[in-house]
């Protein structure tokens, strides 16, 4: 009895550290997104948000390390109404990736309307935290 309790804690604690991906679906429906933290054996990136591509069938489609910091605060998410990529990260800045033809993230200029945008996804995301 006390193995089969033990088991059960065992694997309600690894049920509950892994954490799938959120998929954050683009404008147009045909991208997801993830934002993930590298833990690769390369540790010149360690602890740095990944952004990754996938179309709308999960299938991934490209990668991109963003070097923003895990240790500093950071959003990412959809440019609203079109399938570009925003990162607000508070150690590197505002950064956006359009989607290229090839179907890899183009870096692309950050406009004004950019902006606001990036700090509205920050404010989302850090919303329950000021509370």
């Amino acid at each position: 009895m006390f193995l089969f309790g033990f088991m059960a804690i065992v694997l309600m604690s690894c049920l509950h550290m892994y954490r799938p991906p959120e998929f954050l679906g683009s404008p147009s429906r045909l991208y997801k997104l993830t934002a993930t933290i590298n833990e690769d054996v390369n540790k010149s990136k360690w602890e740095c948000v990944v952004l990754t591509l996938y179309d709308s069938s999960y299938r991934k489609i490209n990668t991109l390390q963003t070097g923003a910091s895990n240790n500093m605060k950071w959003a990412a998410d959809w440019y609203k109404g079109r399938d570009t990529i925003i990162l607000n990260s508070k150690d590197i800045g505002v950064y956006a990736w359009r989607i290229s033809n090839k179907k890899t993230l183009t870096l692309i200029s950050v406009t004004n309307d950019i902006e606001v945008q990036a700090n509205l996804i920050f404010e989302r995301k850090y919303a329950s935290q000021n509370n």
